[in-house]
């Protein structure tokens, strides 16, 4: 039969029998299957027996759902509690206390059991605010660790750099480690895979750094002290050299003393001392020297006059024993230093004019001059092994002093000294030669392994010009950086050797000028301003030079070579009439 098609009595009885079973379920009852009935049964008449009956039934029901009633607004009260806390922990936004506070508040809440669902969504929702806020943060906090990582990789990079460095450069590596290991202090965490393998690395390269260090520093001071020592010597020496009157041998001695000195390294606190001793010591003898000096230039000037006199008598010599008396009175003169040669001349013309009147000396000297003559053109055939012995022939020349042989003479040293030349020239040419050959064979060499192309180094050739520069390619071949580093330095110094001769050349042809140039006002102010010309006497010369030199630059590269070289012709066409 249809509940709803029951009378009033059947409908009691049949909620009295839910009732029943509600009340048998115990715990698995709820309060709105309880309400329900409850509101059914108000809605019936009843007897007396049937509400003490429902009452016995339905009251212990009402009463345990009423106490869990009151529980669960406990339960809300101190969830919401819960929850307020750990948004006041969120607003704080302090990391580290949200995230023991939120450990402690999930426990808390854990503790509590069943919450209802209203307690429970606002757990939730400020719950999930906090796990993002800390989820955030601990990914930043990773981050900051990978990050702290990767400095500290830069500074191992760094150090690693420095311990390829060696001495004169490890005074400025240990300033340098002083900061790294600053810097090392500075930075964070890292992760945690990754904290033996940085400190590790990093241990590593600052002990082998700074034993590099310390040896250096040791091997230092070991050097001062060996310089002091040698230094030492040196005061001594200069000291006892200070009173010498061996001019020149002292003067030789104390200036290879200072040569020597300036090779020596610095050697620390002594250094002021000992340099004030030396230098001290050798002012004393050079001032000495100079006030000595001083004086033998009154003795020139005396015997100046002397031998002045001696010229006048020669002058007017009429007797040639006199004429032999007055030789060697000038011969064992007194020397009269820088005119000494000018007032010789002087001398000897005075003489040889005097004998050039006899007849039998003259003749004599004719045989002599034309012998040396002979012997000075047969000479020429070898010009360069005979060299010595033309010098010989021209001194014999002077001794006999013929006048009548003179421009034979000169001919004949002019054919010589061009026999000379050309065979200087020829050799020169020779030389330059196989230096040029040389030169671009080991230049197109570097060039192309420059480019990358795969190239071998022949012998190093025995040529002066050639050979370092030829030793640095082939080293810098055989990966030498720091033989290429020279290479590209010589390379760059041709260059800028080139420009700076380039510009002079182009300064005096007044390359670029819109006036019509005065090169004779030109040349004049470069003399002055000392651009390179040199004497105003020959400018030719000077342009010739300064051209030559130019041409004759090693190392120029074709490229240079090709941007330069219209330039160069230009002006040379300019300054080369």
């Amino acid at each position: 039969m249809a509940e709803n098609n029951l009378t009033a009595p059947e409908t009691a009885q049949l909620l009295l029998k839910k009732l029943q079973s509600l009340a048998d379920a115990n715990e698995l009852a709820t309060a709105q299957e309880y309400e329900k009935i409850k509101a059914q049964w108000d809605a019936l008449p009843h007897d007396d027996t049937e509400k003490l009956l429902f009452s016995a039934l339905g009251d212990p029901l009402a009463a345990r759902f009423a106490a869990d009633a009151e529980k669960e607004k406990q339960r809300s009260a101190e969830a919401d509690a819960l929850t307020a806390k750990l948004a006041a922990l969120c607003d704080a936004n302090d990391m580290e206390k949200l995230h023991a506070g939120k450990l402690e508040i999930e426990k808390a809440i854990t503790a509590l059991g069943h919450l209802p669902r209203e307690a429970a969504k606002r757990y939730q929702e400020v719950y999930r605010r906090a796990s993002e806020m800390l989820s955030m943060h601990f990914a930043t906090l990773d981050y900051a660790r990978w990050e702290s990582y990767t400095l500290k990789l830069d500074i191992c990079k760094e150090l690693e750099k420095l311990n390829a460095l060696s001495g004169a450069d490890l005074p400025g590596a240990a300033k340098k480690l002083q900061e790294l290991r600053a810097k090392w202090k500075t930075l964070g965490s890292v992760p945690k895979e990754k904290l033996d393998e940085s400190n590790q690395k990093y241990l590593e390269l600052t002990r082998s750094l700074q034993h590099k260090i310390d040896e250096y520093f040791s091997g230092r001071r070991q050097a001062q002290k060996e310089s002091a020592s040698v230094k030492e010597q040196l005061c001594a020496e200069a000291e006892a050299l200070q009173n010498s009157t061996d001019w020149r041998a002292s003067a030789e001695r104390i200036k290879a003393m200072q040569s020597q000195w300036k090779t020596l390294p610095h050697c620390g606190n002594a250094e002021g001392e000992l340099f004030k001793r030396f230098h001290t010591a050798a002012d004393a003898f050079f001032k000495a020297r100079s006030a000595f000096y001083s004086e033998l230039e009154s003795k020139y000037a005396a015997a100046v006059k002397e031998r002045e006199a001696l010229i006048a008598e020669a002058q007017n010599l009429q007797d040639v024993r006199a004429a032999k008396a007055l030789r060697e009175k000038y011969k064992t003169g007194q020397h009269a230093g820088r005119e000494e040669i000018r007032l010789q001349k002087l001398f000897d013309a005075a003489m040889s004019h005097f004998f050039d009147q006899r007849h039998e000396e003259f003749a004599k000297r004719d045989a002599e001059s034309e012998a040396l003559l002979t012997e000075l053109k047969t000479l020429a055939a070898d010009p360069i092994a005979n060299q010595r012995r033309a010098a010989e022939i021209a001194g014999e020349f002077r001794k006999i002093a013929n006048r009548r042989t003179f421009d034979a003479e000169r001919k004949a040293k002019l054919e010589f000294d061009a026999a000379l030349a050309k065979a200087q020239r020829e050799r020169a040419a020779k030389a330059h030669e196989e230096s040029a050959a040389a030169h671009d064979l080991w230049l197109k060499l570097y060039l192309d392994f420059c480019a990358g192309n795969p190239v071998e180094a022949p012998a190093i050739p025995e040529l002066p010009k050639i050979a370092p520069m030829a030793k640095n390619i082939a080293a810098a071949i055989q990966g030498d950086g720091a033989a290429r580093q020279k290479v590209d330095r010589a390379l760059q110094s041709a260059r800028n050797e080139a420009e700076k001769l380039l510009a002079e050349l182009e300064s005096a042809a007044g390359c670029g000028e819109e006036k019509p140039l005065d090169l004779a006002a030109e040349l004049q102010a470069a003399i002055i301003g000392n651009s390179g010309f040199g004497n105003a006497r020959d400018e030719k010369k000077d342009y010739a030079r300064v051209i030559a030199t130019y041409e004759a630059i090693l190392w120029l590269e074709p490229a240079a070579k090709a941007e330069l070289q219209p330039r160069f012709e230009q002006v040379k066409l300019l300054l080369v009439k």
